[in-house]
């Protein structure tokens, strides 16, 4: 999903990425950050500001974008531990489809809403990525017990 940017933090509202329809397309401008597996997706949900003047939770509309359309570059953020998790897109003057947006203009923050809403009833519920296997305080007493907690990069790791 392309919803973060770096001068919004984690306010989705206060993004600065615009939509400007130009005919039967929308010229996107923007930089959204901390997409995760951006570098390998085929399509994204990108949220834009089609209208400025509207109050910030509104005015904002939902497109599904092609990733390797022309103006769209993906750029790894590497963190500390040399792994790639999350990266940078830039979105210079994208043209996207107007029938691709999702929803009607304006629908946007709902979209967004509803989205964040689903995915984190479907990580909090009994089963789901969290419930499964033990917890890291069973993981860390496992590593002291076994001795393996002695190892420098077993310790890092856990840490």
């Amino acid at each position: 999903m392309l919803f973060s940017e770096p001068s919004a933090g984690s306010d989705l509202a206060a993004l600065k990425t615009t939509a400007r329809r130009e005919g039967d397309h929308y010229v996107i401008k923007g930089h959204k950050t901390w997409t995760s597996l951006a570098e390998v997706a085929k399509v994204g949900v990108l949220v834009a500001r089609t209208d400025p003047t509207a109050p910030k939770h509104q005015g904002l509309s939902q497109f599904i974008v092609d990733m390797d359309t022309p103006g769209i570059t993906v750029t790894p953020i590497v963190d500390m531990s040399g792994l790639q998790e999350y990266n940078e897109v830039f979105l210079d003057d994208v043209r996207i489809p107007a029938s691709q947006m999702l929803g009607n203009e304006g629908d946007g923050w709902f979209l967004a809403t509803t989205q964040l809403q689903t995915e984190r009833v479907a990580l909090s519920k009994p089963g789901a990525v969290w419930g499964k296997g033990p917890s890291a305080r069973e993981l860390v007493r496992g590593l002291i017990e076994t001795g393996a907690i002695a190892d420098p990069l077993v310790r890092d790791e856990a840490a």
